[in-house]
């Protein structure tokens, strides 16, 4: 499924789960830092989802989610246009989105519950999508990791209190959206370098995987294995 949820999910892997290989991530992934890649005008519909151009791909949005509040049903309404915003992305090739997360009880009142600003997109063309979280705030204090507590291969991910990520594999790649970017006309007209974003090998994650899945059998079965000495 091309959808946020599926970008929110890959930044908590890449975040917090830890591999089990310490010299490096698994997974063919690298830092993104939220631009925009494509060729398009934002379309800011603020809270709502009248879109001006529904029909554009690429399709680029930016929504406004700070009145998360219970107090006026704030919440309860950002719920009910989810659903809309999802049927609009999911049939894009190319899609771009930023918003601003904020919850509370009482709108515009302390506490504040969260808050964070967010970038995704996905490019079903390459198969490849990512996510990149700033601002991350719970109870109003920033949400980020103790200095020493990042390992030095995931640092490049975290930034402005925050992290991004570019995932290239598991995504399938849509035929009919390839063949818009099999030129450099089209490319050009798609992207915003003439190009898609670089993507990362895919086999040192794949070697790292395997390797971390092997080395953690050896041990379990209490025995040593010649390929880790």
């Amino acid at each position: 499924m091309w959808s946020r949820a599926t970008g929110l999910a890959v930044v908590a892997l890449l975040i917090w789960v830890r591999p089990a290989v310490a010299e490096q991530p698994v997974g063919p992934y690298a830092p993104w830092d939220g631009t925009n890649p494509f060729n398009c005008t934002i379309q800011d519909v603020g809270t709502e989802t009248a879109f001006p151009d529904p029909n554009a791909d690429p399709f680029c949005v930016e929504y406004d989610k700070t009145q998360q509040n219970v107090t006026d049903f704030g919440f309860a309404e950002f719920l009910a246009n989810e659903p809309t915003r999802t049927a609009a992305a999911s049939p894009k090739c190319f899609y771009f989105q930023t918003d601003h997360w904020t919850g509370s009880i009482v709108q515009g009142e302390k506490p504040e519950l969260w808050h964070w600003d967010g970038q995704y997109f996905f490019d079903k063309a390459i198969g490849g999508g990512g996510v990149n979280i700033q601002n991350f705030r719970i109870g109003g204090q920033p949400a980020s990791m103790p200095p020493g507590s990042v390992p030095p291969q995931f640092q490049p991910y975290f930034d402005q209190n925050g992290g991004g990520a570019y995932l290239v594999t598991g995504l399938p790649a849509d035929p009919n959206c390839a063949a818009q970017v099999a030129t450099q006309a089209g490319r050009e007209r798609i992207y915003s370098h003439g190009m898609p974003p670089p993507m990362p090998s895919s086999s040192e994650g794949a070697v790292a995987g395997t390797f971390a899945k092997h080395k953690k059998k050896c041990k379990r079965q209490h025995r040593r294995c010649k390929k880790h000495h």
